[in-house]
C-alpha cells in the first residue's frame, strides 16, 4: 500500500466518512477514492490532494502531509542526466531488489540517507570527451 493509500484512508476512518461521501464531497467517482485507497491508483493528482485538502478543511500541517504522502506516493522517477555513474547503478540495484528489502533494510538505507544530508555535497562528475578527429586536410596519410 502506497503511504498515501494508507493516509488517506486513516484519514477517512478518523473523520468516520465513507468512500462513497467523500467522493461526493470531492466531484469524483467512489471507484476513484477505491482504488486511492487500496493503492490501485497512485500518485493522486495534485488537484485532487488540493481539493481534499480544501474539502476537509485540513490544518496546514494536515494539508502538508497529505502532500509528502502523494510525493512519497510516486511510482515511477526520472533520473538527472547530471548524476554521476554510481548513482545510476546504485538506482537499478535499488529497483531491482526493492520488493525483496526486509524492514530493517528500508531503515537503515533510509538512516544512511538521511546522513548524506550533513555531508558536503559531491562535485559534479566531469564528462569526458572524445578527442576531435583531425580534419581530413590535417590528416597524415
Amino acid at each position: 500500500m502506497s503511504p498515501f493509500a494508507h493516509f488517506l484512508h486513516n484519514l477517512r476512518m478518523a473523520r468516520k466518512i465513507r468512500q462513497v461521501d467523500l467522493a461526493e464531497m470531492m466531484g469524483y467517482d467512489q471507484s476513484y477514492v477505491s482504488a486511492l485507497e487500496v493503492g490501485l491508483k497512485t500518485p493522486p493528482t495534485k488537484e485532487f490532494v488540493e481539493k481534499l485538502i480544501h474539502v476537509l478543511d485540513m490544518t496546514p500541517e494536515q494539508a502538508q502531509e497529505a502532500r509528502d504522502e502523494a510525493s512519497a506516493s510516486q511510482r515511477k522517477w526520472v533520473l538527472d542526466a547530471s548524476i554521476p555513474q554510481d548513482a545510476y547503478r546504485m538506482v537499478k540495484a535499488m529497483h531491482d531488489r526493492v520488493g525483496r528489502l526486509h524492514p530493517q533494510q528500508i531503515s537503515l538505507i533510509c538512516s544512511i540517507l538521511e546522513m548524506s544530508d550533513t555531508m558536503p555535497e559531491r562535485p559534479p562528475e566531469q564528462l569526458r570527451r572524445l578527442p576531435r578527429r583531425k580534419p581530413t586536410e590535417e590528416a597524415t596519410m
